[in-house]
C-alpha cells in the first residue's frame, strides 16, 4: 500500500491520476477533506461523520486499497497506517506559492496581492506543514521540476509501471523582481531545506 501525501500545487494530480490508471479506481482511496467532491464517501463517512478511524483502517484492508492519496498531514494516514510506503511530491516553493495564489485569485476570490498574500503565516512553508521535515520518512520524494525523472524513480523502488503525466496545469508564468522573489524565498526557508534534500536523493539516485 501507498500512501500519497498530495501537497497543492506540485504536480499531485498528475501523480493521482497515473495512480489510478495504474491500480484501478477500486484500489485508490482519496481524502482532500470532508467538503471535497474528490473525497471517498467512505472516508466522509467513517472518518468525518462517524468519527471513527479505526473502522476506516479496517474498511481499507478488507477492500483492496492500495494507493490513499489527499491533501493531509503526516498525523492521519501514516499514523494509522504505518505499514504502508509513504510518497509525496515537491516544487520550487517560490513557484509553488506563486501558482497557489494564482489558483486562489481565480478560483476562490483572492483579492490581496502576492506580496501581501506571501506574508500570512498561514501560506507559508505548506510543504513541511504536510510533511514534517524528515525526508527519510518517504521511499520516494518527486521533484515537479524532475517530474520525469521522479516518476522514473517511483516506478523503479514501488515496482510500478505509472506514465508521466501533466494535468491540472493552468497556472501561467508570473515575473517576480528579485525582491520579492528573495523575500518569499526567507518566508518559506524550512520548505526550502525540504526540497533541497529532496534533489539530493533524487541526484544520488540517477
Amino acid at each position: 500500500m501507498i500512501i500519497y501525501i498530495h501537497v497543492p500545487k506540485t504536480g499531485g494530480t498528475s501523480i493521482r491520476m497515473a495512480a489510478a490508471e495504474h491500480f484501478g479506481e477500486a484500489a485508490m482511496l482519496y481524502d482532500y477533506g470532508p467538503d471535497a467532491p474528490r473525497t471517498s464517501p467512505i472516508v466522509r463517512e467513517l472518518f468525518y461523520e462517524a468519527e471513527q478511524p479505526e473502522r476506516l483502517v479496517e474498511w481499507i484492508h478488507n477492500n483492496g486499497i492500495e494507493f490513499i492519496s489527499g491533501h493531509f498531514r503526516m498525523n492521519r494516514y501514516p499514523t494509522l497506517l504505518p505499514e504502508a510506503d509513504l510518497i509525496t511530491w515537491v516544487r520550487d516553493p517560490v513557484g509553488r506559492a506563486v501558482s497557489q495564489h494564482q489558483h486562489r485569485t481565480r478560483s476562490l476570490g483572492e483579492k490581496r496581492p502576492l506580496a501581501e498574500w506571501a506574508e500570512k503565516k498561514r501560506w507559508r512553508n505548506l510543504i513541511t506543514r504536510q510533511t514534517g521535515v524528515d525526508p527519510d520518512r518517504f521511499q520516494v520524494i518527486g521533484v515537479l521540476e524532475r517530474h520525469g525523472e521522479s516518476v522514473e524513480l517511483l516506478n523503479a523502488k514501488m515496482g510500478l509501471a505509472l506514465q508521466p503525466r501533466h494535468d491540472n496545469t493552468g497556472d501561467s508564468p508570473e515575473l517576480l523582481d528579485d525582491e520579492l522573489r528573495s523575500r518569499i524565498q526567507a518566508l518559506n526557508e524550512t520548505d526550502y531545506a525540504f526540497v533541497e534534500s529532496a534533489k539530493r536523493r533524487l541526484n544520488q539516485a540517477s
